[in-house]
C-alpha cells in the first residue's frame, strides 16, 4: 500500500511540475493568421531528432497560438524533405543542411527556427564486429544501415567516412528507417553497423547491441566531423511560404520557442509526461537516459548562429556536387526574424 501511495505521489509531483513549467509566459496570440491549418512533416514521430515538434503539441502550445497543426510521420528525413518539395506538407522539422544543398538546385527553402544546435547522429558497430573493429577502414565492404538515402544520418556517415579517408562507395548502405525496423535489422544480423538517430541509437547502445564509434551528439564529436557545433534540426519551409504567411509563421515560431525554453528547464520525467505514447519504451529508464544524453543537442532559444550557413556549406562542400551554386544565396537559407520576435514576447 505504501509503495502504491509513494508511486502516486511521485507521479503527481511530476505532473504538477510539468504543468507549472508549461505555463511559460507569452503575449497574446498572433492575430490575422493567413491560415490556421499547418501540416508539419517529420521523419518519425518516434524520433528524438523531431522531439520539440511533438512536445509543442503535447504542451498545447500550437492550439494556444490559434493553430491547427497536423504532424505527419513520413518515415525518414529524406522522405519528409521530398514531401515538402512536393507540396504535401507546409513545413518540416528536418536537417538544416538540406536547405543549403537544395539552394544549389535553386529550390528556395528557408529555415526559421533552430531546434537542434548539435546533430542527433552517431555510428555504431554491432557487438559481433566490435571486437575486431580498429578504424573506419574496417567498414569497407560491411553492411551499414541508414534511415534512407539523402537523410541526415546518411550524410553524417559520408562526412565521417571522408574525414577518416574512406570512400563512401566502399561502404554499402541499407535503408532501415528510423524506428523498430532499424532496431530489428541490427538484432536480426542484417547489418554490421548502423548510422541513425535516437531512440534507435539509445536502445541499441544501452542493450549492448552496438558500440558507438562516431558521435556528433556532443560538441567534441560534432567538432571532429563538422569543425564545430553543427546546426541541425530546424523548422523549414519554402521561403515563399514564409513570406506569404508571416503571421502563421510567427505563431508557429512562438509555439516552438516556448517549447525549447520549456525543454531547457524540464527534467526527463517532465518531458516524458508530455511526450506522445509511442515514445515510451518497455523500460522507461531507457527513455530517461536518451533524454539526458541528448540534452545539449537541443537549442534553448531557436536562434541560428551567424555562421550556420557557412558551417553547412563548408562541411558539405567537398562531398556534394554543385554545392558552389548555393554560395550566393547562403544568407537566405535561414532567418532569425521570427525567433527574435518570439523571444521578445516570452520569458
Amino acid at each position: 500500500m505504501k509503495n502504491y501511495l509513494k508511486l502516486g505521489l511521485t507521479c503527481a509531483t511530476i505532473i504538477a511540475g510539468g504543468l507549472a513549467l508549461s505555463q511559460t509566459a507569452t503575449a497574446e496570440p498572433v492575430k490575422n493568421l493567413e491560415t490556421t491549418h499547418v501540416r508539419i512533416g517529420v521523419g518519425s514521430k518516434n524520433g528524438f531528432f523531431f522531439l520539440p515538434t511533438m512536445v509543442a503539441e503535447g504542451l498545447g502550445y500550437y492550439k494556444q497560438e490559434g493553430l491547427d497543426v497536423e504532424v505527419v510521420d513520413l518515415g525518414s528525413g529524406g522522405k519528409a524533405l521530398e514531401a515538402l518539395v512536393g507540396g504535401s506538407v507546409d513545413v518540416i522539422s528536418g536537417a538544416y543542411d538540406h536547405v543549403v544543398q537544395l539552394r544549389a538546385k535553386k529550390v528556395a527553402l528557408q529555415a526559421f527556427v533552430l531546434q537542434g544546435r548539435l546533430p542527433d547522429y552517431a555510428v555504431g558497430v554491432t557487438k559481433a564486429k566490435a571486437a575486431s573493429y580498429k578504424s573506419a577502414q574496417d567498414l569497407k565492404g560491411l553492411r551499414v544501415g541508414i534511415s534512407s538515402p539523402g537523410s541526415g544520418s546518411d550524410m553524417f556517415l559520408k562526412l565521417w567516412l571522408a574525414k577518416e579517408g574512406v570512400k563512401a562507395n566502399d561502404v554499402p548502405t541499407v535503408s532501415v528507417g528510423l524506428g523498430a525496423t532499424a532496431v530489428a535489422a541490427v538484432r536480426s544480423g542484417q547489418l554490421d553497423a548502423i548510422a541513425n538517430n535516437d531512440p534507435v541509437l539509445g536502445i541499441l547502445e544501452q542493450s549492448g547491441d552496438i558500440v558507438i564509434i562516431a558521435d556528433a551528439r556532443h560538441e567534441k564529436g560534432s567538432t571532429e566531423v563538422y569543425g564545430g557545433p553543427y546546426p541541425c534540426a530546424a523548422l523549414v519551409s519554402y521561403q515563399d511560404y514564409v513570406k506569404k504567411n508571416p503571421n502563421t509563421t510567427q505563431a508557429l515560431t512562438n509555439a516552438m520557442v516556448r517549447t525549447l525554453k520549456w525543454m531547457s528547464k524540464a527534467t526527463p520525467e517532465q518531458i516524458i509526461a508530455v511526450m506522445p505514447k509511442q515514445f515510451s519504451q518497455p523500460d522507461p529508464e531507457v527513455t530517461k537516459k536518451i533524454l539526458a544524453n541528448l540534452r545539449e543537442t537541443y537549442s534553448v532559444d531557436g536562434v541560428f548562429p551567424d555562421n550556420s550557413a557557412q558551417m553547412a556549406f563548408s562541411a558539405l562542400g567537398p562531398y556534394v556536387k554543385n554545392i558552389e551554386a548555393a554560395k550566393g544565396e547562403l544568407d537566405q537559407t535561414f532567418t532569425n526574424k521570427f525567433v527574435k520576435a518570439a523571444s521578445a514576447k516570452t520569458n
